[in-house]
């Protein structure tokens, strides 16, 4: 699945744009193979939200004297949906101050609308004009893993909430009145991701460019996504049979000398 947005002229702002590296703001502990698509949609968020987001919340928490209250949370909606936790300014003589966000948008949340998009390039500009909240942008491509859902259903008892994380596993609780769209603020990968709802096969759509979403009927139920991709399974399958074809050499070869020795 290509995942590249289309070439385009860059956008009229020549300044200078701080730079964000999105796997520390996540604590990600290691990179591995699979993380490259993940860099890539990264690299592309930054250059078109994250980076004017970040100048933006700095200059207005300076402002506000580091009282992030007073600072409006609709200048960097992107950075909320990404579960930005903290901000790191820093000080005279090297030093450094984190400060909380209070706008993050959690881990889950079910949206009241669905808009869909046909490439690549109007699904991260869309991004400017969404309350993420309230709308998920998604490609048409996923129309149908959505059931084709344009008008969702949320209200103040929807919830959705993170039980249990790993990185290779995560567990959520969900709670609607009516069928809903779920938005994840986890990056969508789809090769070895698996989800289900109470122990049944699902699908991941992917929204807001680089996010995770789904249908989720009413009611209540558990959400799981579990990372099991099959190159791992080729790969212990190759360890096995290695593992096997030396156990059989090393027989082979006792057997050898015990014959030997026997004759001898």
């Amino acid at each position: 699945m290509a995942m590249e947005r289309e070439n385009r002229a860059p956008r009229g702002n020549s300044r200078k744009r701080r730079k964000v590296c999105q796997f520390c703001v996540d604590k990600c502990e290691h990179i591995d193979y699979k993380d490259a698509a993940k860099l890539r949609r990264y690299q592309e968020m930054i250059e078109e939200h994250i980076s004017t987001e970040m100048n933006g919340v700095f200059k207005a928490v300076s402002e506000a004297g580091g009282d992030m209250q007073k600072v409006a949370s609709s200048g960097f909606p992107v950075l909320n949906m990404l579960n930005t936790r903290y901000f790191i300014f820093p000080l005279q003589g090297g030093k450094t101050v984190p400060i909380q966000n209070p706008y993050t948008l959690g881990n889950a949340w079910f949206v009241n609308k669905v808009q869909y998009v046909n490439n690549a390039n109007e699904e991260i500009d869309a991004l400017d004009s969404i309350i993420p909240t309230e709308t998920a942008v998604v490609d048409a491509r996923f129309k149908d893993v959505l059931k084709g859902t344009t008008e969702s259903y949320k209200d103040s008892l929807s919830s959705i909430r993170l039980t249990s994380y790993a990185p290779n596993r995560l567990t959520y609780e969900t709670n609607n009145a009516q069928d809903g769209i779920a938005v994840f603020s986890e990056i969508y990968y789809p090769d070895g991701w698996h989800v289900t709802i109470d122990g049944q096969p699902a699908e991941l759509a992917r929204a807001d460019y680089i996010l995770r979403t789904m249908y989720v009927p009413a009611g209540q139920h558990t959400i799981e996504m579990r990372f099991d991709p099959t190159s791992l399974h080729v790969t212990e399958g190759i360890a096995y049979g290695a593992l096997a074809l030396l156990v059989i050499g090393i027989i082979v070869a006792v057997l050898t000398a015990k014959r030997k020795y026997v004759k001898a």
